[in-house]
């Protein structure tokens, strides 16, 4: 049984502030691809990171230590398209693929169990999620709140996001009706069950500069 990750690593560093794509921006030392690919390693077989163009050399020394297991190449302009450049150099003999965000690099190895788990229980789509805490209001155009929603049966999906290879290969070759977001929005139009397990506080996606000082903050805790 083979399990295959694809990274992508294609976003820019805007929201963070940053020059560089936001892969290679650091945290304590380490790039955000660096610490997320040493995670995803230690639990799949190979690896394909979608870089951003002109980006794939510093991300290909980035990984360097993982090379044996990870390849990269030059990701598409959207996430979909990265994902879908990626789908195309797996091997047929893969049996189950994870897709996780680079900038999600804190996210704990027990949460790549739970999904993995999920998926040799013969799912075909897995996602992690963490439950709502905070009141939830749908408004309309002009701002105006429509309706409160039930938070128990709301949640923020995360990554990775488990898949089968077929079944990930089948939702990137048709349309999508609507812009999608991640990879099991596609698989949902597809009328695929898709099983939640927990996710993770530490599967925080860095994003903003807040974010980053966040991500300062607790490796600054986690190493004394």
């Amino acid at each position: 049984m083979r399990i295959a990750a694809i990274v992508p690593a294609a976003g820019s560093g805007e929201r963070l502030g940053a020059s560089l794509p936001k892969a290679l921006v650091a945290v304590s030392g380490h790039s955000l691809i660096c610490r997320a690919v040493e995670t995803v390693a230690q639990y799949v077989d190979l690896i394909v990171v979608a870089a951003p163009h002109g980006y794939e050399k510093p991300i290909s020394v980035a990984v360097e230590k993982w090379s044996m297991k990870t390849s990269v190449i030059t990701g598409g302009i959207t996430r979909r398209e990265s994902v879908s450049l990626a789908l195309a150099t797996l091997p047929d003999d893969v049996d189950y693929v994870l897709v996780h965000d680079a900038a999600r690099c804190f996210t704990p190895g027990s949460v790549f169990l739970e999904v993995i788990h999920g998926l040799k229980a013969g799912n075909e789509a897995v996602v992690p999620l963490l439950g709502m805490v905070d009141t939830i209001k749908r408004i309309d155009q002009n701002k105006f709140v429509v309706r409160t929603e039930d938070r128990n049966f709301l949640g923020r999906v995360q990554t990775p996001q488990g898949f089968s290879l077929a079944t990930l290969r089948a939702a990137h070759a048709r349309e999508c009706s609507v812009e999608a977001t991640d990879d099991s929005m596609m698989v949902e139009e597809m009328g695929i069950p898709v099983l939640t397990v927990l996710g993770h506080d530490l599967s925080r996606k860095i994003t903003t500069s807040a974010d980053l000082e966040w991500a300062e903050a607790y490796v600054a805790r986690r190493i004394k």
